[in-house]
């Protein structure tokens, strides 16, 4: 009885041995491998959000891309800044002078660049003289004429306001250019229809 004992013993350590040797190493193994792969999938669906993400990020910025050269549209581009200026004052004048109003005081307060647009924003003073209606007039045919001046203050002086009299109306205005050498780029599929055609 004694043999078969010790040969019961023999294939218990045996199986403890095989056990210890090669069961659990192979559990380990595999609870790396799982964990490994848990982690695989985590990443993969943050990967999978992040590139929705960007696909919604890039649609947005081709929208604002849009609305932003809609907005340029009416914004001249020009070469030279002076230039603008003076056809601008003598645009004015042309425009005005019909209507018996003139154009007493066009200075230019201050320039300035607005951020990644391409666009400079110069601050005008501007004074026009004459009677009320047609001030009232010139100022509506301004805005019409100049979509890209923008009055910021005016007030009115020089008397009763009878409609007889000269009065002054002096208006503060962003007036928004472009220069030919900071004008926006296009989105990039613009680019490539250009290329393309």
């Amino acid at each position: 009885m004694q043999p078969n004992k010790n040969q019961a013993l023999l294939v218990v350590l045996a199986a403890l041995l095989s056990i210890k040797l090669l069961l659990l190493p192979l559990m380990e193994w595999q609870d790396e491998s799982i964990a490994a792969l848990e982690l695989t999938q985590q990443k993969l669906q943050r990967a999978e959000g992040l590139l929705a993400k960007k696909e919604a990020l890039q649609a947005e910025q081709r929208l604002m891309q849009k609305q932003l050269e809609q907005a340029l549209a009416g914004v001249p581009v020009v070469s030279d800044v002076q230039q603008i200026r003076i056809e601008t004052l003598q645009k004015m004048q042309r425009l005005l002078e019909p209507s018996g109003v003139t154009v007493s005081l066009f200075d230019i307060a201050s320039e300035q660049s607005l951020a990644d647009t391409g666009v400079s924003a110069a601050i005008l003073n501007i004074e026009l003289k004459g009677k009320l209606p047609q001030l009232a007039l010139a100022h509506f045919e301004l805005e019409q004429q100049f979509p890209n001046l923008v009055v910021n203050q005016f007030r009115l002086s020089g008397g009763r306001i009878d409609g007889k009299r000269d009065i002054t109306l002096v208006m503060m205005a962003n007036y928004y250019f472009r220069t030919a050498a900071k004008a926006p780029k296009s989105a990039p599929a613009a680019k490539q229809g250009a290329k393309t055609s």
